[in-house]
């Protein structure tokens, strides 16, 4: 399952873009524009894998006895020198 949740453009050629109801949390708490849309991000990607191990524990894919493993890998993201 390729899920690309947390992902945007670092030559401004398109906007990162998140619901205003996974960012507006992060109001507070959280000053940069930008961090807040990336913790928006994260959040929704929370719960989205959330509803695929849901998923699986209803069709009996994701057992308590250990013999379940779910992956996950990064390719760590793009250069960070566009001073976000």
């Amino acid at each position: 399952l390729a899920y690309q949740s947390v992902h945007a453009s670092n030559n401004r050629s398109s906007q990162a873009e998140c619901p205003s109801f996974w960012v507006d949390p992060y109001n507070a708490t959280i000053n940069s524009t930008k961090r807040r849309m990336f913790a928006g991000m994260c959040s929704c990607m929370d719960s989205g894998i959330g509803n695929v191990t849901a998923a699986l524990s209803k069709y009996g894919y994701l057992n308590t006895d250990g013999n379940t493993i779910v992956a996950f890998s990064s390719d760590n993201g793009g250069p960070t020198t566009t001073g976000d």
